[in-house]
Order: structure tokens, then sequence, then C-alpha cells
């Protein structure tokens, strides 16, 4: 199945914006690939980072872009080495905030982020702070979904 969905332009690069989007029925390995990703981050990371699996691939029976979403939780995004991440393969991109929700207003140091796209297998890296409402958020989705099959399939 292919489908198509609306992203604002102004966070894509130039060949991302006229790559169409394709999604996929859930796959296993998903799972299996988010765990080979995470071996090679945790080379990267600074120590007493978390690593998870986050958006659509990490709710069992969701289709999704076959892309490995992935959050790292770090104390202080300071204590991120960018060329460590950049040696295991992963591109530092010039995004440095998530959008903000409709209807919230939110100090910028509570979206503030590094990101990181994969060179191998799809993956997008994104390293938020602990306790950062962007760090939450995508958790606590994901830990929703995973708990209500009914939403997920909405």
């Amino acid at each position: 199945m292919r489908k198509t969905s609306v992203i604002p332009l102004s966070r894509l690069n130039d060949s991302e914006r006229s790559m169409p989007i394709e999604i996929h029925q859930p796959r296993q390995s998903w799972a299996d690939d988010f765990a080979s990703l995470k071996r090679v981050i945790l080379r990267a990371a600074p120590a007493g980072a978390a690593i998870h699996h986050i958006g659509s691939t990490a709710v069992p029976g969701l289709v999704a872009k076959d892309i490995i979403d992935i959050q790292v939780s770090v104390d202080a995004l300071e204590l991120v080495d960018r060329t460590a991440f950049e040696r295991e393969g992963f591109e530092s991109r010039s995004i440095v905030t998530d959008h903000c929700p409709p209807g919230l207003d939110l100090a910028e140091s509570e979206l503030r982020k590094l990101y990181f796209k994969s060179r191998g297998r799809p993956a997008n890296i994104h390293v938020r702070e602990r306790g950062r409402f962007n760090q939450r958020y995508p958790l606590l989705c994901r830990n929703f979904l995973r708990a209500h099959p009914t939403a997920a399939a909405a």
C-alpha cells in the first residue's frame, strides 16, 4: 500500500522533498532492527544514556514508514559527542527543536534536541534531555498505543 502525507517542507531537505512516503504493514524485523541500531548507538552515546524505540515502528500491529525512530535520552545535550555519532554511521542534521503541539506554549528548552539520520538502515535518532516535554511525549504516546490496541488501530 502506498500513501502520501503532508509534512512541513521546512522540515525536509531537497532530496526528502521529492520522495514519496511509503506506508508498510507491520514487520517483526522492526524490533530486531532497533536492537541492532541500539548496540551501535550505545558506542556513541554518553554514559548513562537511555535508548528507546519510539514512533510507529515501535507499536506492534501498527502500519508505518520503514524508518526506525530512536530516542536517546541524556542528562544534557552538551554531553553528546556529535563526531562519535558520525563515526558510527549517523549523519548530524540541522534540526535543533521539535515542533510545539497545537494549544501548548512551551519554552524552547522543552523542545531542544539533536537529530541524526542513519547512513545505513533508515533510522532517525532523536537525542533529547531527560525530563523535558519532548523527551517524555514520544514515550507516553508509544506506551499508550501499546496498551490500547483499539486506539492504535484507529
